[in-house]
C-alpha cells in the first residue's frame, strides 16, 4: 500500500507588508452582513436623478481604498490602468457592452462591426457586445445631454479604441466622467497584425502622409481574434483610475459573490497596485480599507511608518535650539507675517510725516502772510508822514522863510484820522509863523 503524503499549506509570510487574510475575511464577512441587513430593513426609493449603477440598487460594489504617505500620481490621468483579477467583474452573458472606435475608412465604414461579426471572433463575446458606434456618430448622433444619458443607461459597459479614448472627455461631458462607474474602457483594435489589408513596406525615412476627410478613419485594424483577445482581458481586469491625490480606490467585487471571491481579488489588487502604481511599493502605503458605497471603511491593513524616507524622521535626542536673533521687517528672510506687518507700519508712519508736513508748512504760509500785511500797513502810514514832512520841507525852503523848530515826531507812526489832524496842524503852523515875519 503506498504511503500518502499529507498536503501542507504554504505558510502565509509574516513579513509587515503583506496582507493578512483572515483580517480580510472578517472585514469582507462584515461588510456582507451589513449589506444584508440594510437591504432587509431599508427600501431605497429611486431618484431621477441617479444614473449609474451603484444607485440603483442592482448590485452593491465592494470597493478598496489605498492611502499613500505621498501622492500618487503628479497629474490626472484619464486613461485607467488595468489589474487582471481572478474573478472577473463583468461576468455572465446579460452584460451589455458598447464599443466606442475611431472613424471606419472611406473604403468600408461597416468594418468594425464586420469585425464583431466575424466567426474568427468568440462567439459568447459576441453576444454581448449590441453596439458598435463610431467617434463621428458620437459627435453627431449624440451630441445633445438627453441622447448621452440615454446611451448612458442603455449600456452596462463602455469599450473605447485606445487611439481615441483620450478625446472623449470633451465628446462625452461629464455625463460618463462625472464618476469611474461607466468611463470607457481603452481597449487594442489594431491586434498583432492588420486584417483587411495587405501587408505593406513601410520605408522608415519617408514621412507619414495625412489623411484626409475623403479617406475617412485608420485603415489598420486588428484581426478579430487579437482583438477579441484584448477585449476579453478588459473584462477580466480591474480599471486603477489616479488623480493628484494619495487616496486611490479600486472596485475589487459585488456584495453578493462569496466571501472567498473577494478576498482573492482583494489580495491580487493590492498586489497589483503595490508594484506597478504606488511608487516605493509597500514602503509608500499607509492604510487598507474596504467598503462599500453607504458603509464605513473597514481596515484590513495599517502601516506602523509614517515616512517613507530616513531623512524623513528627526533624531530621538532634541538639539539645542539656539537663540534667533530678531530679524528686521524688512529683512527677505523674515516671516511673511512680520514682513506684511512692519511694510503696514513703515506706511502708516509715512503718512503721518507727511501730514505733519503740510500742517508745517501751511502754518508757515500763514505766519508769512499776516507779516506782509502788516508791513504794507506800516508802509502806507510812513508813506503818509514822509510826503507830509516833504511838503513842509518844500514850504520852509521857500524864499524869504525862517525855519522853524518841528515838534518832536511821535515815536510810534500815527493811523488813520490822527495822522490827518497833526498834517494840517503842522501846515497852520507854518503858514502862520511865515506871515508874521513878512508884515514885519
Amino acid at each position: 500500500m503506498a504511503s500518502s503524503t499529507p498536503v501542507v499549506e504554504k505558510p502565509q509570510s509574516r513579513s509587515p507588508y503583506s496582507l493578512d487574510k483572515a483580517q480580510t475575511l472578517r472585514a469582507v464577512q462584515a461588510l456582507k452582513s451589513h449589506v444584508e441587513r440594510a437591504s432587509k430593513t431599508e427600501e431605497k426609493k429611486p431618484s431621477l436623478l441617479e444614473e449609474d449603477e451603484e444607485s440603483t440598487g442592482k448590485e452593491v460594489p465592494i470597493w478598496l481604498v489605498m492611502t499613500a504617505k505621498k501622492h500618487i500620481s503628479d497629474t490626472k490621468k484619464l486613461k485607467p490602468g488595468k489589474i487582471p483579477v481572478p474573478h472577473s467583474l463583468w461576468q455572465g452573458a446579460s452584460q451589455r457592452i458598447c464599443i466606442i472606435t475611431a472613424d471606419p475608412p472611406a473604403s468600408n465604414t461597416k468594418v468594425y462591426k464586420e469585425l464583431v461579426k466575424s466567426p474568427l471572433f468568440p462567439a459568447d463575446l459576441a453576444k454581448q457586445i449590441v453596439k458598435v458606434v463610431s467617434m463621428g456618430k458620437i459627435k453627431s448622433k449624440f451630441r445633445a445631454f438627453e441622447g448621452r444619458r440615454q446611451l448612458l443607461a442603455e449600456h452596462d459597459m463602455f469599450l473605447a479604441d485606445e487611439r481615441i479614448v483620450h478625446m472623449l472627455p470633451t465628446v462625452l461631458g461629464s455625463t460618463f466622467y462625472r464618476s469611474t462607474t461607466k468611463r470607457p474602457v481603452p481597449v487594442c483594435l489594431t491586434g498583432k497584425e492588420t486584417w483587411g489589408k495587405k501587408d505593406e513596406k513601410k520605408d522608415p525615412l519617408k514621412p507619414k502622409p495625412k489623411r484626409t476627410k475623403e479617406e475617412g478613419g485608420p485603415p489598420t485594424i486588428g484581426a478579430p481574434a487579437d482583438v477579441g483577445a484584448a477585449i476579453q482581458k478588459a473584462l477580466d481586469s480591474t480599471l486603477v483610475h489616479l488623480s493628484q491625490s494619495p487616496t486611490t480606490s479600486v472596485r475589487v467585487g459585488w456584495a453578493s459573490w462569496p466571501a472567498e471571491h473577494l478576498v482573492a481579488n482583494v489580495d491580487t489588487v493590492v498586489e497589483g497596485l503595490t508594484s506597478r502604481f504606488i511608487p516605493k511599493g509597500w514602503h509608500n502605503v499607509r492604510a487598507i480599507h474596504i467598503k462599500t458605497p453607504d458603509s464605513a471603511a473597514l481596515p484590513i491593513w495599517l502601516t506602523e511608518e509614517l515616512w517613507t524616507d530616513e531623512d524623513q524622521v528627526l533624531d530621538t535626542v532634541p538639539k539645542p535650539v539656539e537663540p534667533r536673533s530678531k530679524k528686521r521687517k524688512s529683512d527677505p528672510d523674515a516671516p511673511m507675517s512680520n514682513r506684511i506687518k512692519g511694510q503696514k507700519l513703515a506706511d502708516a508712519k509715512r503718512a503721518v510725516e507727511k501730514a505733519e508736513k503740510k500742517r508745517r508748512i501751511s502754518e508757515q504760509i500763514d505766519r508769512e502772510c499776516e507779516e506782509a500785511k502788516k508791513e504794507a500797513d506800516e508802509e502806507t502810514v510812513y508813506g503818509q508822514k514822509a510826503k507830509m514832512l516833504g511838503d513842509i520841507k518844500k514850504i520852509l525852503e521857500m524864499p524869504g522863510t525862517t525855519p522853524v523848530e518841528a515838534e518832536p515826531a511821535e515815536t510810534t507812526p500815527a493811523k488813520g484820522r490822527k495822522a490827518k489832524k497833526q498834517a494840517k496842524r503842522a501846515k497852520e503852523m507854518a503858514g502862520g509863523d511865515s506871515g508874521k515875519k513878512r508884515t514885519a
